[in-house]
Parts: structure tokens; C-alpha cells; sequence
């Protein structure tokens, strides 16, 4: 379908071309996922006791001295310590990620493409948004390979997503009361889950919640004003039980000094190297931008709501014109919130979460405006078949291309050859050693290679240092440190090895 307005001989050749990226991409994604170990908090979490019957305390105790994710908890406390941090089981669960973000991804395009495209051909953007995210995220490793980030992060958004899924189906929006009661029910749920999970997912939620209160309102549909308006209040009273637990003023007071903080926030909202603003030069959605207006089958995908009228002065009106306003509006926002909540720039998977987001809302802008630049332009028109071609060469190359791409490439046979034997050579020897008896171990030999895909740091010679008693505590010693001027050690020479730089 993107490839129907071109010669034989053209398509012939991009399609096997973007087809043969996101295979290697595919390829390349699975390589690293059974290539991943697990980091500090996956330890820590997977430390915890065995004996079902005191999770529950342990989660009160959570929920009132360090975090209001009771959801994200109780999962770590009721499945992790029976999770082997060093079997196949930690791989083949972090490999739920991609079918995470293509779900919701596939999500968001039903929601906006309605019935106007075909099933497989959504199923198919879907996954070319997952290699667009994959590559253009901020950080892999704060998600993507991270067992904790799978829960904390990626599952919540999962669970928004279906949530705003649920809420706008055809038996949410359709006029049979049973159907609808139930499908609102279902959104109700997942939104609540949603913030027991995370807040952030919770917040975004929130304000799609209030967008749509205002469109029923606008249709006159006042049985949809009151279920959004349940729903937001649910998300709401969610977002506060996590949000205001005991606990996060304490946790406040330990990880974010500078905690709500409005001048910290403003000071990283107007930084160009951490303000969402950069993303609209992003050459991936901008190439997705070319490719969308100028493929015939989007011009023909007219989903309803494109053509609502909002009762707003001049431009202002057309969905065309408030669609890519509202996205822009949640994604600032959320940086916005994020950093007064924590008085410091946003962390990498916050910034995943938001780019993600971004990347809906962008294929949301781009359904009103696919029919304009149709309607504007002649179907044989040279140039729209240029910009097509263009568009479609030039996506998969920018794919390829990308500095997560290109860091994974060079740092895979580091990953294979040095940085994996060595750790599961580090974690047999800690086991060995904590078996005898031995209460506090000192690790003679360093690791440099520093792959950038994941979420990884070295043991510090400090014992106290919360990484060493992470592993400490998963391994039931007293301590577990580097020993003095291991850390001087390295890996020189070594081919596909990316070194640790003192700077870092």
C-alpha cells in the first residue's frame, strides 16, 4: 500500500530496502535482549523474601516510607524474588518489550484511523513506529532491556494506552447502554492501574480524558460527557493515592533535594539539550511527515473526526490545526511536571515515556492533514511522486543511520566477546563465594566496556555505594566491593569495545 502510486521498478526496490531495516533492526533488538544482564535495581528487587505471606507488609511499608506505586510494587514483591536474575528467564521476560510498544502503538492508530485503514496495514505501522521509537529514544537501556524499566515504565504506558483504547471503541462510543457501561468499566480499570503503576502514563491519560469531555460536549453526546468525566475522576483519584503517599515525601527529602522547585523546572524546560522543543527536528518524524502527506493510501484514510469543527476562533477550528497543539501542550507538559516534581532534569525513561507520546500524537496530526495536502495537490502531481520516493529511500536509511543504531553496532562484539563472560564470570564467582559463607567480597577485576544499550555501571570501591548493596543484598552478604585500583584496569586494544571514559 505505501508503494501502489510508484513504478514497478522503484518499488521493486525501496520495499525489500525498509522491509530488509526493520528485519536487521528486529534482528539486532532480539541480539541484544538475550545478550542483557540484569542491573542493580533488578537485584534489589529480586532480593526481596521469598515468603509470600509478608509481601503485603512489605508493601504498605513501601507505599508509606518511599513510593506511591503500589501497582508497580506489589509486582516487584510478588513476582520477583521467584524470578532467577541469571537464568533465561530475565531475558525472555525483557523480550515482552517490543510486543509492549507495538500494542500500544498499534493502539493509538486504531484510535485515529478508526476503520479507514486496513487491519494488517496498521499492524505494520505500528512496527515501523517501534523501529522509529527504537532508534530515536533517549536511552535503550531505561526501558527497553531493563527488566525494572518493563514494569515501571513500559507497562504503564502499555496499560494508558489500552486504557484510551477501551474508552474510545465503537461500544464505548456507540449508543447501546450495556456495551458501553462495559467498555467504559474496562477503561476505568486499566486508567486506575495505570497510576498504581506510574503517574506520569496516569497524567497523560487525564488530559486525553479532559479532550474528550470537550469533543462530547462539542457533539452533543452528554452520556460521553459523563463517562470521560467519571473516567477523570478515577485517573484522578488515582494519580493523588500514588502521588501523595506518606512515602514520597520521604523518598523526596533522600533522591530530589530540590524537589518542586519552579525555577530547576524552567531551567531544564528552556535547556536546549534537554527541552522536548528539539524533537520537532527530529529527521525520522520529519521524514514520516513527507511519507504520510504524500502516500495516496493516508489521503484516503478519512476517519470522521477529522472533519469536526471546534467552536474556537479562526484556525483554531480544525482538528488539523489542534491536534498537533494538544500533542505539543502533553509532551511539554509532562517535562514541565516532571522536573518541578523532581527539581532536576527529567531521566531518560521519562523521556521515553514523553517521546513515545510524541510519536502518537505526531501520526494523530498527521490523519487531519493527509486529506488537505490531497485535496491541494494532483494525485499525478511530479512532485508529491518525488517526495514520495524521497521519503521512502531516505526513511529506512535514517534508520539505519541513527546513533542508537550505530552504537548498538559497534558495541555488540564488546557485548559478546568481553562484557557478558565477564559479568556472568563476576556473578559465578559472587555466588561461590557467598555459598562458603563469605560475608564481604571484594571483586579483583574490573570491567571498562561500557555498552551503551544498557543500563549498566561497574561495582564502586566504596561498599556503601547503593549499586554494591543492591548486589549485596540479592546475594545475601554483608558487602561487595571493587577493589582498590581494579578500577585502573582495562580493556585496551580490545576490537568493538566501547572504554568507560573518566569524564563519564
Amino acid at each position: 500500500m505505501l508503494y501502489e502510486s510508484l513504478s514497478p521498478a522503484t518499488a521493486r526496490v525501496l520495499r525489500p530496502f525498509l522491509i530488509g531495516t526493520l528485519c536487521l533492526l528486529g534482528v539486532m533488538s532480539l541480539t541484544l535482549t538475550f545478550l542483557a544482564m540484569p542491573v542493580a535495581e533488578d537485584f534489589c528487587r529480586g532480593g526481596y523474601s521469598k515468603d509470600i505471606s509478608t509481601a503485603f507488609d512489605r508493601l504498605v511499608a513501601e507505599y508509606m516510607h518511599w513510593s506511591g506505586r503500589w501497582a508497580t510494587h506489589s509486582i516487584y514483591y510478588y513476582t520477583f524474588p521467584h524470578i532467577d536474575m541469571h537464568s533465561i528467564a530475565y531475558n525472555l521476560l525483557i523480550f515482552l518489550s517490543p510486543f509492549t510498544w507495538g500494542i500500544a502503538f498499534y493502539a493509538f492508530l486504531d484510535i485515529v484511523y478508526r476503520k479507514t485503514l486496513d487491519t494488517k496495514f496498521k499492524l505494520f505501522l505500528a512496527i515501523l513506529l517501534c523501529a522509529l521509537f527504537w532508534t530515536g529514544m533517549s536511552h535503550q537501556g531505561d526501558t527497553w532491556f531493563w527488566l525494572t524499566g518493563l514494569v515501571e515504565y513500559e507497562f504503564p504506558y502499555l496499560t494508558m494506552a489500552l486504557a484510551l483504547w477501551a474508552a474510545t471503541s465503537d461500544r464505548a462510543l456507540g449508543r447501546d447502554r450495556g456495551r458501553q457501561i462495559g467498555a467504559m468499566a474496562l477503561a476505568a480499570f486499566l486508567a486506575f492501574l495505570t497510576t498504581g503503576l506510574h503517574e506520569l502514563p496516569g497524567m497523560l491519560f487525564f488530559g486525553c480524558m479532559g479532550i474528550a469531555f470537550a469533543l462530547a460536549f462539542v457533539r452533543k453526546r452528554p452520556d460521553l460527557m459523563i463517562a470521560f468525566a467519571v473516567l477523570g475522576v478515577i485517573t484522578a483519584v488515582g494519580i493523588a493515592i500514588n502521588v501523595f503517599a506518606p512515602g514520597q515525601a520521604e523518598r523526596e527529602l533522600v533522591n530530589f533535594p530540590n524537589a518542586k522547585s519552579p525555577s530547576a523546572a524552567i531551567n531544564f524546560f528552556l535547556s536546549p539539550r534537554t527541552s522536548s522543543i528539539v524533537w520537532l527536528g527530529d529527521a525520522r518524524l520529519l521524514c514520516l511527515t513527507v511519507l504520510v502527506l504524500t502516500v495516496p493510501v493516508f489521503a484516503r484514510a478519512r476517519p470522521d473526526w477529522i472533519s469536526w469543527k471546534l467552536p474556537l476562533p479562526g484556525p483554531f477550528g480544525s482538528m488539523a490545526v489542534m491536534v498537533p497543539i494538544a500533542t505539543m501542550a502533553a509532551v511539554v507538559t509532562g517535562f514541565a511536571i516532571t522536573d518541578y516534581a523532581q527539581g532536576h532534569e527529567a531521566p531518560h525513561r521519562v523521556r521515553d515515556i514523553l517521546y513515545a507520546a510524541l510519536i502518537g500524537g505526531w501520526m494523530a496530526s498527521l490523519v487531519p492533514l493527509a486529506p488537505l495536502v490531497s485535496d491541494m495537490v494532483s494525485g499525478d502531481s511530479k512532485l508529491r511522486r518525488s517526495l514520495q520516493t524521497g521519503s521512502l529511500a531516505l526513511l529506512p536509511l535514517l534508520l539505519l543511520i541513527a546513533p542508537n543504531t550505530l552504537y548498538d553496532i559497534r558495541d555488540l562484539p564488546g557485548i559478546i566477546q568481553h562484557w557478558r563472560p565477564m559479568l556472568q564470570a563476576r556473578y559465578a564467582d559472587v555466588a561461590k563465594r557467598a555459598a562458603a559463607g563469605e560475608q564481604d567480597i571484594v571483586v579483583e577485576q574490573a570491567i571498562s566496556i561500557d555498552p551503551k544499550a544498557y543500563r549498566w555501571d561497574d561495582l564502586a570501591v566504596d561498599p556503601t555505594d547503593w549499586q554494591n548493596g543492591c548486589l549485596a543484598y540479592y546475594y545475601k552478604v554483608r558487602s561487595i566491593r571493587l577493589a582498590e585500583g581494579a578500577a585502573q584496569e582495562t580493556t585496551e586494544n580490545l576490537p568493538g569495545v566501547n572504554l568507560k571514559r573518566d569524564a563519564e
